[in-house]
């Protein structure tokens, strides 16, 4: 009866084990699920700010000014008032000392946007830079992901050979303390893997914090 007893407490705790050691690697695989969906948001937000950041420059370079020789002021070359004289000119009701002026304005709006644009692209160029560098350090989370999955692989693999030696013979091994120290050997070795301290905390979460351990060789 107590041996019955004590083989009933023993496989609970084996039943136990097994099910917070698939909701640890159930809980581990959702962490590196939100830690992938997170790089991929940083990795499409630096790409998007990429193209705003190209778009507000060419806008900038394209607002040129220039002076209307009728107001002596300096206008937008892409103002309406502007593109109002170009049409009487081409449409030959200008004068000769208009045609001058809208060749002069046409030389100096070439030119002034020449002149943005190679300043454009110069402040891009380190713009470019610093949205690179972001991305460059989100995609080197891959390591990270390819590492915490190795881990989960590994506590799995480590488990199934122990489990495969308590079960080849169960008799035997049925018993409360057998089965915890079966329990300490395979929590052991795969907390001793873990290098990050989500990895940790998730494992603090389901199994509390462990006592102090000595890696297993």
């Amino acid at each position: 009866m107590v041996e019955s007893k004590d083989s009933f407490v023993a496989s609970k705790i084996l039943v136990d084990f097994l099910r917070d050691f698939t909701l640890l690697t159930e809980q581990q695989l959702v962490s590196i699920r939100m830690l992938m969906e997170k790089t991929v948001a940083d990795v499409m937000n630096s790409v998007t700010s990429m193209s705003q950041v190209a778009d507000e420059k060419k806008i900038k370079a394209n607002e040129v000014l220039i002076k209307d020789k009728k107001s002596q002021d300096f206008v937008s070359s892409s103002s309406k008032e502007l593109e109002k004289n170009e049409e009487a000119i081409l449409a030959g009701e200008a004068t000769d000392s208009q045609r001058k002026d809208y060749l002069e304005n046409k030389l100096m709006r070439t030119g002034g946007i020449f002149s943005k644009h190679m300043e454009a692209i110069s402040g891009l160029d380190r713009d470019l830079q610093n949205l690179i560098a972001q991305i460059i350090g989100a995609v080197s989370v891959d390591d990270v992901i390819a590492q915490r999955l190795s881990h989960i692989i590994a506590g799995m693999n480590h488990l199934q050979v122990e489990l495969g030696t308590l079960l080849a013979n169960y008799k035997l091994n049925a018993r409360a303390d057998a089965i915890k120290l079966f329990r300490n050997r395979v929590l052991t070795q795969v907390y001793l893997s873990y290098t990050s301290e989500d990895e940790r905390l998730i494992f603090h979460k389901i199994f509390g914090h462990p006592k102090e351990m000595k890696r297993v060789s």
